[in-house]
């Protein structure tokens, strides 16, 4: 029988990234740089086992793995909001609009309008901003 554990946590610095600050109305493109800090830390286990069944040899291994990382520091513009800042944030992840559904015909009046509720506003699906992956697993519906 064999056990491993192995942990880990790990300062990257210097990482190559582009500069995201610059005004994109100016048109330039600037070389990538090193400046992009991110720490990771994690775990590792594998538990072995070896045998012989006869004239048979075998070998059974399973392994358990958890990794994290988290941005430290990236060239980013300030953003409107702070659940947009992709500082403090794992790397890698994706962001996007989640909504209830797409439009349906009942959603038009017979003129081809969006339907307005008794207050004169247009009755839309609704949506919000989210890391989809994350609201996937917290959904309710």
């Amino acid at each position: 029988m064999s056990l491993t554990a192995d942990v880990f946590f790990e300062k990257r610095k210097d990482i190559l990234s582009t500069r995201n600050t610059l005004p994109a109305i100016t048109d330039i493109n600037l070389p990538k740089i090193n400046l992009g800090k991110v720490n990771n830390h994690g775990y590792e286990l594998s538990l072995g086992w070896n045998d012989r069944a006869g004239k048979v040899d075998y070998w059974l291994k399973a392994n358990v793995s958890y990794a994290k990382n988290k941005i430290i520091y990236m060239d980013e513009v300030v953003p409107n909001e702070p659940y947009m800042a992709e500082t403090g944030r794992s790397t890698g992840l994706t962001y996007g609009y989640i909504f209830d559904r797409f439009y349906k015909k009942d959603d038009f009046d017979a003129d081809g309008n969006l339907k307005k509720d008794e207050n004169g506003r247009q009755i839309l699906p609704q949506w919000h901003w989210a890391l989809p992956a994350r609201e996937m697993l917290c959904s309710k519906t």
